[in-house]
């Protein structure tokens, strides 16, 4: 060993108060381990402070003792005695650090004493480290006392006479900042505490140098010394030590720490030593005891007699460890499995087992995430890569592909690789294998990949913990910093069980906030993990804590100030999309945060052994990286039954979007990601990013956005972020140093794919700077694709000098325009006293009413294109006769008939109700009083059934509202709808009840309904339903007509005029100009078309008409249709 050991041994027996026993035998063993460890003296510098030379002066001035160090040299620090804590002075306190802990000195409890606090410890480190070096010194810290992650020992229950407290009361004095060692000085020109202001309120960091630091336990447990073989030792240092002698010191520090914990727990069940990595590479935590070198020990696991589980080994559910595994010792005992927890399981006792003794065990098994060797990979490296899977890797290899292959191990030329079953796409980086090296190497990366896939499938079925006992939510930022993420810039994610987009703001990266509330009435343990997109795990970064019942806490994550390379902890976590990663070409990476819930504490010294490193990548091909979908199969299975399994895991995945600035799409190419696809037609290139509506603004200045001009109710900013408010989500994209626009038509649309369902109508929307107006730019092609047919002209962009074109997406919310989905049924329907609508749909059901004495009079309610009957029926009670009832009251039973009416033909459905009406016993001659109300295509529906399916015999009257008699000039719907969507985004008040109706049929696109067709006046169905046929029984029409509405849509009219004529469409509007601004109609059919059946004059009773001031949609709603509609019962 080339470096030279500087040793700080720190012990005390003697304290006035609660004196220790075990300290200085702790000192003794460690000194005879360190000089074994090395013999060389000169390369052995150890100082001891015991009792009372060990005054919180000397432990001070003992620090010195590292000034004779050099980089390359290795520092301890090692502390046995008591630990207290005190409360945070101001600047330092915040609501997640409350308290400094403490180590308790030999004077501090003294009159004029006090501690030597955590932050005047890493104060120290930093003084004698890279403030006095130009290299910083490899420091190691050890701590055998109450702890908190920093200094601290205590101790609490005794279990015998001999188990003793190592803590104290604490801090009694009340300190300022100040106060603190070293808060004044400079060292070199520079300062150890750092003041800085943070939302008006001093905030104090301490500086700190690169160091690992072993603690002997929690913040919220003790540390314990007890009698062993005749001694009082401290339990921590004893087992540690027993470890180091085991592997002759050649141990790794993660290896180290959980070795210890496993020894421990056969002393006592509440306390687990942590290992921290500060200010260096989680990768350290594989250097060996002190010293530089990277441990190679092949991965193993072992088991131990535990005070709490009995006999345990360290691999539980996060490896894939499942009940009935085989375990092999290395005495020759075979035991099984028994209960699986997140970090370990049991095992069943074997004979002979020495309960203080750990047995290196191999686990064997019986399913593993299964690696199929494809044809592909070259003979020599199958052999490579079969010999090193037998080296104790839980990973299953196998030759070809079967049931259970996951993943395949791939071969280019001398690379190999591994990938999804169904693509090509590398995981990670590529390896050559040449040597059984490299072929471990490689078996190593895909361990790691493999407990990295392992830990996000982790779930448990058998737990009797359920979602319901806890509440994780997410909030992210919806505005950029200024220059601090404020909190009421946070809105809360909708819907977690799809990934969280997070978008930056700029060059500023997202961030988040995760809150978690306890909903049981029992305690519950809550560990964070935060898997990488490199396949990287750690739990460090995410602190673990604990709930009371039915309290809440926002999560912290340990963050580093970029700046002044600070560590503290914060409540907001921002993310980004690494340089490395985007120099691979990935611009958009998936990541998680993983939660254990669990009604019992979790061994966090075991789960450190999940923390790992990333992978290196591979550079991004042009297909996307595969990501890896969650799969019951790779939790745990049913078998795992036995014992009450009380914990459980939830998964938050986070996507982040790296801002895709001057991405050019060539043209007829196409931009693809996880969330959506952009294809350019042929002769069109553009580069493209999504904004806000906030940097729109900064851009256009005070344009009123769409969903706030002329009173857009029905209209919502479309939310990428998916959070639940409207504050700032990404809903505009910008077009900018593009070729032709005109290259973009209907013809040859600029498509636009999102990945998964919107589940909304949404609109595209275009701004026309010259007209300060918005028009349809594209048509919704089902639920999932948008086609733009035509660009605005550009306007001021932060983006581009030239400007750009912006396309605004906007959610047309159902709820707010009056119409619903359709419900294909024949239902009874009653209203409640809140008019909610109920519906009984099982026809025995509504037959046996129906069949009832006193139901002589019946309403059937049916309903037009696109839509149903829900407000429809809601007129039963909204409608008055002459006297003042409502008319729900002149009738014994309401039903309704809602149908497919996009693609059944109109035929088909009057087939459909009359074959309804026979289930449920509607028939000639039973005496029943039926009159049918039909609203709209509703009305050619009833009437085929009565003329031409003799629905007269079953019917008695008739009622049509704004029913098409003569059909629609709209042929063209999407032409028509698409002008009508302007008028209604612009102004048109008439129009607002229409966005959602109007943009589904424009959403019908090349597709139009055969519903449609067959409504057009020339070729549709009135040919055939127009003959003459009398139906023998009353027709009462009610038409309606916008024009007996007062309008003035001069102003509009001109405008809107000036944009289409200019956007090269004014064959467009003339249309809707003659139609429904120059002629009596209800907006969707021309007045004369509702009322004039042909040949009914000579029917034998001639319908009978009406007509009010109503538009289409309000017939049910209108006072003038509802008087009408009332004086007819």
């Amino acid at each position: 060993m080339e470096s030279t050991i500087y040793a700080l041994l720190v012990g005390i027996n003697d304290y006035a108060k609660k004196p220790l026993k075990g300290c200085l035998n702790d000192l003794a063993a460690v000194e005879t381990f360190l000089r074994w460890f090395q013999p060389d003296a000169n390369k052995l510098r150890i100082r001891k402070l015991v009792n009372e030379q060990a005054t919180r002066a000397e432990v001070i001035d003992g620090f010195a003792h590292f000034d004779q160090a050099s980089g390359t040299d290795i520092c301890l620090f090692y502390f046995f005695g008591h630990g207290s804590f005190a409360t945070a002075p101001a600047g330092f306190y915040s609501p997640t650090n409350r308290f400094h802990q403490s180590l308790v000195c030999w004077d501090s409890r003294n009159p004029g004493g006090r501690d030597l606090m955590d932050k005047e410890l890493a104060y120290l480190i930093w003084k004698y480290s890279v403030a006095r070096q130009k290299t910083a010194l490899r420091i190691v810290v050890i701590t055998d006392s109450c702890h908190s992650g920093t200094v601290t020992r205590n101790a609490t229950e005794n279990r015998t006479e001999e188990l003793r407290e190592r803590s104290l009361d604490p801090f009694p004095g009340t300190l300022t900042a100040e106060d603190y060692y070293g808060f004044s000085e400079e060292v070199n020109g520079q300062r150890g505490y750092v003041t800085s202001s943070e939302s008006g309120k001093e905030l104090i960091t301490v500086q700190t140098a690169p160091h690992i630091h072993l603690a002997a336990a929690r913040d919220n447990q003790t540390a314990k010394e007890n009698v062993l073989n005749g001694q009082a030792r401290g339990l921590f240092t004893y087992s540690l030590l027993k470890a180091l002698q085991e592997s002759k010191g050649l141990i790794s520090y993660a290896e180290l720490i959980r070795r210890t914990e496993l020894q421990l727990k056969s002393y006592v069940t509440d306390q687990n030593p942590l290992l921290n990595i500060e200010s260096l590479p989680s990768d350290a935590a594989r250097n060996r005891f002190l010293q530089s070198e990277t441990s190679t020990t092949k991965p193993t696991n072992w088991v131990a007699f535990t005070g709490q589980r009995g006999w345990c080994i360290d691999a539980g559910a996060v490896l894939g460890a499942r009940s009935g595994d085989v375990v092999m010792l290395e005495n020759g005992v075979s035991t099984r499995i028994g209960e699986v927890f997140p970090e370990e399981s049991t095992v069943l006792a074997g004979p002979g087992l020495d309960q203080l003794k750990q047995y290196q065990a191999t686990w064997v098994p019986k399913q593993l995430i299964s690696f199929g060797i494809d044809p592909t990979v070259p003979a020599p490296v199958r052999a490579f890569l079969k010999a090193a899977s037998q080296t104790g890797f839980s990973l299953k290899l196998t030759d070809g592909i079967d049931d259970q292959t996951r993943f395949r191990i791939r071969a280019e030329g001398s690379l190999v690789y591994v990938t999804g079953l169904a693509d090509t796409t590398p995981l990670f980086k590529e390896r050559a294998i040449q040597t059984d090296d490299d072929a471990v190497l490689f078996l190593e990366e895909l361990q790691y990949f493999s407990t990295w896939t392992q830990l996000l499938n982790l779930q448990n079925p058998t737990s009797t913990l359920t979602d319901s006992d806890f509440q994780l939510s997410v909030t992210v930022a919806v505005s950029p910093p200024d220059p601090d993420y404020k909190p009421d810039t946070f809105r809360e994610v909708a819907d977690l069980t799809q990934p969280v987009p997070l978008f930056y703001f700029g060059d500023e990266s997202p961030a988040l906030q995760i809150q978690i509330e306890n909903r049981s009435n029992r305690a519950l343990w809550f560990q964070p993990f935060y898997l990488g997109f490199d396949y990287s795990i750690s739990n460090r970064s995410l602190n673990a804590f604990s709930l009371a019942p039915n309290s809440e806490t926002t999560v912290t994550f340990n963050v580093r100030n970029t700046s002044t390379g600070l560590i503290s902890a914060s409540d907001i976590l921002r993310l980004k999309v690494d340089k490395t990663y985007r120099d691979l070409g990935y611009s958009e990476i998936l990541e998680h945060v993983k939660v254990i819930v669990s009604t019992q504490e979790l061994e966090t010294g075991i789960l450190n052994k999940y923390n790992q490193k990333g992978l290196d990548l591979a550079k991004k091909r042009t297909e996307t990286r595969g990501e890896l979908e969650r799969s019951p199969d790779d939790g745990m299975d049913d078998e795992v039954d036995d014992g009450i399994q009380n914990w459980i895991t939830t998964t938050v995945s986070l996507q982040i979007n790296y801002p895709a600035k001057g991405v050019l799409i060539p043209a007829g190419g196409f931009w693809d990601s996880t969330f959506l696809r952009i294809q350019t037609p042929a002769s069109f290139q553009t580069s493209f990013a999504w904004s806000s509506p906030g940097e729109i603004k900064r851009s256009i200045g005070e344009v009123v956005p769409p969903d706030l001009v002329m009173g857009n109710a029905a209209l919502q900013p479309f939310n990428w972020l998916q959070t639940r408010g409207d504050s700032a989500s990404l809903n505009t994209l910008e077009l900018y140093d593009y070729s032709d626009r005109n290259a973009v038509s209907p013809e040859q649309p600029l498509l636009i794919e999102f990945k998964a369902s919107v589940g909304d109508s949404f609109v595209v929307l275009a701004y026309d700077p010259s007209t300060g107006l918005y028009f349809s730019a594209g048509d919704q092609i089902g639920d999932q694709t948008v086609a733009v047919h035509t660009l605005p002209d550009e306007s001021s962009s932060q983006r581009s000098l030239g400007g750009s074109i912006k396309l605004f997406f906007y959610k047309v919310v159902l709820s707010k325009v009056g119409f619903g989905y359709n419900h294909p049924r024949l239902a009874l329907a009653t209203l409640s006293d809140t008019l909610e609508v109920q519906y009984e749909t099982d026809p025995e059901m509504i037959r046996h009413t129906l069949q009832q004495e006193n139901v002589k009079n019946i309403l059937l309610f049916t309903h037009g294109i696109i839509g149903d009957t829900l407000d429809m029926t809601k007129s039963a009670r909204l409608a008055l006769t002459a006297d003042g009832q409502p008319i729900e009251k002149k009738i014994d039973a309401i039903l309704t008939f809602d149908y497919e009416n996009l693609s059944t033909r109109i035929q088909d459905n009057a087939q459909k109700l009359k074959e309804r009406l026979a289930e449920v016993g509607i028939k000639a001659q039973d005496g029943k009083q039926v009159t049918i109300i039909a609203h709209s295509m509703g009305g050619l529906v009833t009437r085929w059934f009565i003329e031409k399916l003799r629905g007269d015999e079953v019917v008695d009257r008739v009622i049509l509202c704004g029913t098409p008699n003569e059909g629609t000039p709209l042929a063209d719907v999407r032409d028509a709808f698409e002008v009508l969507l302007t008028f209604a985004v612009n102004g048109a008040s008439i129009l607002k009840p229409w966005l959602f109706g109007i943009n589904l049929l424009g959403k019908l696109g090349s597709e139009v309904s055969v519903s449609f067709k067959q409504m057009d006046m020339v070729t549709g169905i009135y040919g055939e339903l127009n003959d003459q046929t009398d139906p023998r029984i009353p027709y009462y029409i009610i038409a309606g007509d916008i024009r007996q509405i007062e309008l003035d849509l001069s102003q509009e009219m001109s405008l809107i005029k000036k944009m289409f004529q200019r956007l090269g469409r004014a064959a467009k509007y003339d249309l809707l100009d003659q139609f429904v601004f120059r002629a009596s109609n209800d907006i969707a059919v021309g007045t004369k078309s509702i009322l004039s059946i042909p040949g009914s004059e000579s029917w034998s009773k001639p319908p009978v008409t009406f007509t009010v001031a109503c538009d289409h949609v309000n017939y049910f709603v209108n006072p003038l249709s509802l008087k009408v509609l009332g004086s007819l019962f």
